[in-house]
């Protein structure tokens, strides 16, 4: 006696042998087949190479609520990788650590922001840095985000949050509100790449050319004090807006 097993219609089965009977099947790079109406591989999930490229593949473009997982106080924001880092669509320190500690809070169910409920949050301001960003369209839907400088096409504000850990010496806040010499390569320094608007919007000591004076900067300043990175400096020497 002779066993016999038939497949369901619409199982991968049923339509694998139907499609490679009419020619209407595709082969993944991984080797398998699959019916010409999978748009991914049945075995690996690649997606299917005959597909059209979307014709927005490649397009510089402005993230809306869509694109992003969640939105506080109008700060879009967006979990980046497995790694625990994130992004929002804010130049503004304050706003990002406010819609971020929401985000980890209400999405990730953490007690806060740095995972750590006896953490004074203001410590957060070391893991977040502001500057620019230009978004890419990727084909499957998603997109890619690259640090950018300001003046790059299509480069929008926004703030980075790295995984955080402990926050090392001499960023840690202390009693003095005069934080110790940062070891910036220049006596002035600025964040952003180009312009002085955190500059301009901070409680630090400025010097002439617009820049703030790296060893005055203020434990209370939300843009320099936990800064990782300043993208403008010079020598006291060379300051274009006079030596003092």
């Amino acid at each position: 006696m002779t066993n016999t097993t038939h497949d369901a219609p619409g199982s991968y089965w049923y339509e694998l042998a139907a499609d490679e009977k009419a020619g209407r099947f595709w082969k993944c790079r991984c080797g398998e087949a699959n019916p010409g109406t999978y748009d991914t591989c049945h075995f690996c999930q690649a997606p299917n190479p005959t597909e059209p490229i979307p014709a927005d593949t490649g397009r510089v473009f402005t993230p809306g609520p869509d694109d992003m997982e969640d939105c506080y106080d109008g700060v879009l924001v967006s979990s980046l990788g497995e790694d625990g880092d994130a992004i929002a669509l804010t130049g503004d320190k304050r706003q990002a650590l406010e819609a971020l500690d929401q985000y980890y809070r209400q999405v990730c169910g953490k007690p806060n922001l740095l995972d750590d409920a006896t953490a004074d949050l203001r410590d957060a301001y070391y893991w977040l840095d502001c500057g620019h960003a230009t978004f890419t369209r990727r084909a499957d839907g998603g997109w890619t985000v690259t640090a950018a400088a300001e003046t790059t096409p299509g480069a929008v504000p926004v703030t980075w949050f790295q995984t955080p850990g402990r926050v090392p010496q001499p960023y840690a806040r202390r009693s003095d509100p005069m934080l110790p010499a940062h070891p910036w390569a220049g006596d002035h320094v600025a964040r952003a790449f180009t312009g002085t608007q955190a500059e301009a919007a901070c409680p630090c000591p400025t010097a002439p050319c617009g820049l703030i004076h790296a060893d005055r900067i203020r434990a209370d300043c939300p843009h320099h004090a936990h800064a990782v990175s300043m993208r403008q400096s010079h020598n006291r020497a060379n300051c274009p807006g006079g030596t003092r």
